[in-house]
């Protein structure tokens, strides 16, 4: 009789046991469950924020984008009127230089003419006769 009321005590304290362990991994069990509803909010909530991030840097690039064209394209502008101004100014140093050249051979052959006329002599070459349309002077043989 002791060793049934052993048995039987043996059998109640595994049942309970048993009844304690169920208990906890139906707990445990809800606990996990409330732990993977948290994780799906929150990775839900991630996805949301990682779609913002996306539309938000594809608008940015966009925007970047816009704003480095329209800076090239003023660059461009900018340079094109730089160059005009550049060139209009290179042809008006020339053309001031040649005109200064001009008059400055023009005032040299002068003085050459009236010293020539003072002295008398005549310091045209065969060449700047001809295109003068003078004849050479007597002594000077035109060169072919």
């Amino acid at each position: 009789m002791h060793i049934a009321i052993g048995i039987i005590l043996m059998l109640v304290i595994a049942i309970v046991s048993l009844l304690l362990a169920v208990s906890r991994l139906k707990e445990n069990g809800a606990a996990l469950e409330h732990v993977a509803r948290e994780l799906l909010l929150r990775l839900e909530s991630i996805e949301e924020s990682i779609a913002k991030l996306e539309r938000g840097s594809a608008d940015s690039m966009s925007r970047i984008s816009e704003a480095i064209s329209a800076s090239a394209r003023s660059d461009r502008e900018e340079l094109a009127r730089n160059f005009a101004a550049f060139s209009e100014y290179q042809s008006r140093y020339i053309k001031d230089f040649v005109e200064i050249h001009r008059s400055a051979t023009d005032a040299l052959s002068d003085r050459i003419d009236k010293l020539a006329a003072y002295g008398g002599r005549s310091f045209k070459t065969p060449e700047t006769s001809r295109m003068d349309g003078d004849v050479p002077p007597e002594g000077v043989r035109a060169q072919s």
